[in-house]
């Protein structure tokens, strides 16, 4: 396996397996989840999300906010939620407060501590949804079908992965 400078996991140079933008950063682990979600359902996986910093998870928590969704529907951590939006919501005051946070030891996503990646399910026909469902369920994994904005999220990835 190679991963070419455009941050594609091939088998063999030039035939990706997945697809990601050149911020996106992802472990071993995440590496190889991807390529058994990619060798299970057998259609293009695009990875939007990996490993996130404070600032990085209080940037996808501002684009959710205003995009309208709802945080606490959204996180099962609700005492973290509402310390975020109790305090001052700018991109800059969520990442204070992620920041403390991860001081203290509290995550609010598995972004944060490497276990969680997102896919990019925008343009997915229905049999690719299902394809990529029943793999995730196959991996025995988390996933939640997020609208806002539609992604794929999956978590709970573990080192037996690590490629």
């Amino acid at each position: 396996m190679t991963i070419d400078t455009a941050g594609t996991l091939a088998l063999i140079p030039g035939l990706p397996v997945y697809r990601k933008n050149s911020s996106v950063v992802l472990t071993a682990a995440m590496r190889g989840f991807c390529f058994a979600l990619w060798r299970s359902a057998m259609v293009p996986i695009v990875i939007t999300s990996g490993t996130r910093t404070p600032a990085a998870q209080a940037s996808a928590m501002r684009t959710k906010l205003d995009l309208g969704e709802d945080l606490n529907a959204l996180y099962k951590q609700d005492d973290l939620v509402n310390e975020i939006l109790a305090g001052d919501t700018s991109l800059g005051g969520i990442t204070a407060t992620l920041t403390a946070q991860v001081n203290r030891g509290r995550y609010l996503s598995g972004h944060m501590t490497a276990t969680a990646v997102d896919i990019r399910t925008q343009g997915a026909d229905a049999a690719e949804m299902a394809k990529l469902r029943q793999a995730v369920a196959a991996l025995k994994v988390k996933h939640i079908f997020e609208k806002v904005p539609q992604h794929l999220h999956i978590e709970g990835i573990s080192s037996v992965y690590a490629v």
